[in-house]
């Protein structure tokens, strides 16, 4: 206690706790096996200096960072409520359930934001740092450009009040965007603040209370940025604990909005609920509100998922004439085994990518082709459901998703897969080792590029069995101990900056994880680093 207004106490569990994903002793990625041993002292560094894999010390994966901010206790559901599978006997079967139960410690109330910078995974034609540099600039100088689309992607936590964050943003010169906005409980109205630790993530906190805050200081947004009802906070905001997620939001577009909202379940054609229904979404449209002719639409993906997803197409400006072309077709495949580390951007990008404009409908276009360019396309009609294609590779943007975790029986990876096929997404498929089978893992995305994983550690058919060359998680080297996807030697439109430049996204991912922990703490929890 430094004397501070607020302060905090060991007197009780922490209820956050972030650290790099690399740590021994606190992530599953710090204490793998797998990524030892390391080269002899002096090949390692050599290839190190070559570019070839990132420095490392101990318990440092080699060819990405990553790390984890993590709400321990996010909801009100209690452990036995999260893994008591026995009441669905009757649904699912005695055998299926008593798996499941076999399985119940892979099933948490916790909710946690990683941040993942996978080193040697092509970007498309600019580097990601460039693009964030370059997105993140819209909202620089304390958000003196006002409310712009892209700020549509973040995630909402719900806190009691918003009092000690707001004093501690103050207090340490953090930006932050402040708005109000009208809800269905209460006195209607509710709160929120909107802060960029790092790179493009965006994290909003909300509350119904500002401490002595006037109205005034809250920008009126027309929309509702949340619907509280069957959110995660419940009717008794009373017995919440300190920090709850409630939704995530993305900025889809105009063009885009009817296709995804048909992807998660939420459209009218028999086909696309068929698809749906085998990725597990049992859709609920919260609320479609256009109002200035902008639209928000706030979808409830199944009756237990109180973590709500809401779509935006907002109205943008042209793109000024004088702002530099966007990439063209060929440079996204030129750019297909380009890096963070060794470049490989073509040239003809270089403009674009150092000054260009970018808006939604920009954004999720340079998204959908990296991806088309960098994952293996959807086989055939006709294809062996049983024998899916594992895919071919990863890059940056599949790293921004959200985790879709399933433990009903009708969540059956080969359906799954099937029905992603049939929505003409693309997708890379992992087996897990931390289950007691051989568990699938897939990561794809929905039209508009934004990226989903396949969490369901319940069901695959007998005799699932995909087909193809696994690679590896991108933070293992391979067996000469560079890493998949480096070389040496690049040109590219960086090859006048040092190859050290390669490595600000690293830095990137140690810094945003460390303020998202300090913001939680300013909510009332405690920090472990």
């Amino acid at each position: 206690d430094d004397g501070d207004k607020y302060s905090f106490s060991l007197s009780e569990p922490p209820n956050i706790i972030a650290a790099e994903g690399n740590e021994p002793g606190i992530t599953s990625f710090g204490n793998a096996t797998y990524l030892l041993p390391e080269p002899p002292a002096e090949k390692k560094g050599a290839l190190e200096n070559a570019g070839l894999r990132l420095p490392t010390g101990p318990h440092k994966t080699p060819c990405a960072r990553t790390g984890r901010a993590a709400i321990i206790n996010a909801t009100l559901l209690t452990g036995e409520d999260l893994t008591n599978f026995s009441k669905f006997t009757n649904d699912w079967g005695e055998e299926y359930v008593q798996k499941m139960s076999d399985e119940k410690n892979l099933v948490q109330g916790s909710f946690g934001i990683h941040n993942v910078a996978c080193m040697y995974h092509p970007s498309g034609p600019c580097k990601l740092a460039d693009i964030e540099l370059a997105i993140a600039s819209a909202w620089a100088n304390n958000y003196t450009n006002g409310y712009v689309p892209l700020m549509d992607n973040n995630v909402m936590l719900w806190t009691t009040t918003l009092g000690p964050l707001l004093d501690a943003y103050v207090r340490d010169g953090v930006e932050f965007y402040p708005m109000r906005w009208s809800t269905n409980r209460g006195d209607g109205m509710a709160y929120s603040v909107l802060a960029n630790p790092c790179g493009l993530t965006m994290v909003e906190i909300a509350s119904t209370d500002v401490g002595s805050r006037g109205i005034e200081q809250f920008n009126s947004m027309p929309h509702r940025r949340a619907i509280l009802e069957q959110s995660s906070i419940g009717n008794d905001e009373t017995l919440l604990p300190p920090l709850v997620p409630i939704r995530i939001s993305r900025a889809v577009g105009a063009d885009l909005m009817d296709a995804t909202l048909e992807f998660y379940g939420a459209g009218e054609d028999t086909a696309s609920l068929e698809r749906a229904a085998k990725l597990g979404f049992n859709t609920t449209i919260l609320a479609d509100e256009t109002i200035d002719g902008d639209r928000a639409v706030t979808i409830m993906l199944s009756d237990d998922a109180t973590v709500h997803l809401q779509l935006w197409a907002r109205q943008e400006e042209e793109v000024s004439t004088d702002s530099p072309e966007f990439p063209s077709d060929d440079a996204f495949v030129e750019a297909k085994g380009s890096n963070q580390v060794n470049g490989g951007q073509p040239q003809n990008a270089k403009d674009f990518c150092k000054s260009g404009t970018w808006t939604v409908g920009r954004f999720n276009t340079f998204v959908k082709k990296t991806l088309e360019t960098t994952l293996s396309p959807p086989p055939s009609l006709g294809y062996d459901v049983l024998k899916p294609p594992v895919g071919s590779g990863m890059n940056m943007f599949m790293d921004t998703h959200f985790s879709w975790d399933c433990t009903a029986p009708h969540c059956e990876i080969a359906a799954g897969t099937q029905a992603l096929f049939e929505s003409g997404s693309r997708l890379q498929m992992f087996v897990s080792s931390t289950h007691s089978d051989k568990t699938w893992m897939v990561y794809s995305h929905d039209p508009s590029g934004f990226g989903m994983q396949l969490h369901w550690i319940g069901s695959s058919l007998p005799g699932f069995d995909p087909q193809g060359v696994l690679v590896n998680f991108c933070l293992k080297a391979d067996e000469d101990g560079a890493c998949a996807g480096s070389f040496n030697n690049s040109k590219t439109y960086s090859d006048n900056e040092t190859t050290s430049s390669g490595y600000g996204l690293t830095n990137c991912v140690v810094t945003c994880v460390q303020p998202l922990a300090f913001l939680f703490a300013s909510l009332f929890g405690l920090v472990m680093l």
